[in-house]
């Protein structure tokens, strides 16, 4: 044995013992509190990428069978301890644990990873991006996390610096995986395959359907096990309305479309306003000064991101008014009109550079 994996299996068990402490301290305390637990939460994440970082080291020294045991040993009280974390915090919000777990059905052509890939852009595309995803070892999935991690080595390439690598790049997706032979790990998930799969075969049978049809069907069932009976809205005695799982994911659509619209709105006028310029004939080569921090304009931005960039030559014209100025940003140098750009509305002192 190498001095490289002594020293690689001696953090490993000192990740693992940590592990081991923490799970016997959360399962100790007689009082606790939202904030205690979700820096337990935070430090159990914490030993998990240590130990995953650790153990991929050492599988790559020594292929020795028991390293597989020796991370399902690792998984195995991981999941444990963060589904106990996860039952506390929800006793204390007062919410029974996964009640509010609402159900997304996909229909795929076959169990490819290039299906699943395609399964999950839809994903994305309908309910946004996911932090954490969690999954069974089912080859398809391992295929497609392996392939992701390609993705996202690609989107950080020099050939790959446009708005949508960096919004993938900056949004990367944890992948975590429920320990092999353990499919009870996966209790959460199976559940709602159980109650979509039983009733599905029971009702549609031998019927062929088309793949559009199929797509119909499923999409409704979905919309039925979503719109399950919670708790009541309000404690009002008149009011017979009951939360469900749907009213999370149709309220959170809601409130991003009025996010986007406010923001589009107050983002035109707010530049527009910065925007209030002297007369096109008089000279604005006073207020634009090289250096000069400006907002830039653009087109379709998120909420809550700003272009920014720095004057970094001017073009005065014939007549010596600037209508065109080049700007450096963190992604480039461009050329703008005047027109596209907006000082900050409180100027800083910028010296005059010595010509």
């Amino acid at each position: 044995m190498t001095s490289e994996l002594k020293n690689l299996i001696k953090e490993r068990a000192t990740v693992k013992a940590q592990l081991s402490r923490l799970n016997n301290y959360i399962r100790q305390l007689e009082t606790v509190d939202i904030p205690a637990l979700e820096r337990r939460k935070q430090k159990l994440e914490e030993y998990y990428v240590s130990f995953s970082n650790v153990q991929s080291r050492i599988e790559a020294i020594d292929d020795n069978p028991q390293q597989d045991q020796n991370r399902e040993d690792f998984e195995i009280l991981y999941y444990e301890c963060g589904d106990f974390i996860d039952r506390e915090l929800h006793k204390l919000n007062r919410i029974p644990p996964h009640s509010n777990t609402a159900i997304h059905l996909e229909v795929v052509s076959d169990l490819t990873t290039e299906a699943f890939l395609a399964s999950l852009k839809r994903f994305f595309a309908r309910r946004g991006y996911s932090q954490i995803i969690y999954s069974d070892n089912g080859t398809n999935f391992v295929g497609a996390k392996n392939k992701l991690s390609e993705l996202f080595a690609l989107l950080r390439t020099e050939k790959h610096n446009d708005k949508i690598s960096r919004y993938l790049v900056d949004r990367n997706i944890q992948w975590k995986f429920s320990p092999p032979r353990s499919p009870h790990f996966g209790g959460l998930w199976e559940s709602a395959v159980k109650s979509f799969k039983g009733h599905l075969v029971r009702t549609i049978g031998d019927t062929m359907f088309t793949y559009e049809e199929l797509s119909t069907i499923v999409t409704e069932i979905e919309a039925v096990l979503n719109s399950r009976p919670l708790t009541p809205l309000s404690p009002d005695p008149n009011d017979f309305c009951a939360l469900t799982p749907a009213h999370f994911l149709i309220v959170w659509q809601h409130t991003q479309r009025i996010k986007q619209h406010f923001w589009s709105r107050w983002y035109k006028e707010y530049l527009n306003e910065l925007n209030i310029r002297t007369k096109w004939r008089q000279n604005s080569a006073g207020r634009l000064k090289v250096r000069t921090l400006v907002l830039i304009k653009e087109e379709n931005l998120p909420p809550c991101q700003w272009r920014l960039g720095r004057i970094w030559e001017i073009h005065p014209g014939e007549d010596n008014i600037v209508r065109v100025v080049t700007i450096r940003t963190n992604h480039g140098i461009y050329k703008r009109s005047v027109k596209n750009i907006c000082p900050l509305p409180i100027r800083e002192e910028i010296p005059d550079l010595a010509v």
